[in-house]
């Protein structure tokens, strides 16, 4: 009867310990990524306020949808105002972006100053600060507004 608890317990602990060991069917997934951070350099006279959509999940609703996200740039400053990643991809500015907007602030109040819509490539210097052996990596881009882009 000894002998039979024994091999009874034996064989759970085989089972249990051959369940948890990975087959050779599985395997690790490697995926490529890419991510993007996006700089405004201010280089007006103006403070500006930048403004662009988000798409976020609502939870309540089970959907994306967009927030807008404000930034306030100083006169000649260089910000971070976007980052952006994901799978597969290596983000771009029309990728990550639908429009942005520009805005002005007079006593207070902001003025619609300068809309860029549709987001181009071309307006952007582009710096590729990491590539992996797949090609994706980290890239950052720049887009320079001046007196000449506003109102």
């Amino acid at each position: 009867m000894k002998t039979i608890r024994i091999w009874i317990v034996t064989l759970s602990l085989v089972s249990i310990f051959s369940a948890c060991s990975p087959t050779e069917t599985e395997q690790m997934i490697n995926e490529p990524a890419g991510s993007a951070r996006y700089f405004i350099d201010n280089q007006s006279d103006k403070e500006l306020i930048v403004e662009f959509p988000v798409p976020v999940y609502n939870f309540e609703k089970d959907a994306m949808q967009d927030v807008d996200s404000l930034i306030r740039l100083n006169s000649r400053t260089k910000s971070v105002v976007f980052e952006d990643g994901g799978f597969g991809i290596n983000p771009d500015p029309e990728k990550s972006f639908k429009e942005i907007r520009f805005y002005t602030i007079t006593n207070g109040q902001r003025s619609l100053a300068f809309t860029m819509k549709p987001i181009k490539n071309a307006a952007w210097a582009k710096l590729i600060r990491s590539r992996d052996n797949s090609g994706y990596g980290l890239t950052e881009y720049s887009f320079t507004i001046t007196e000449a882009n506003l109102k």
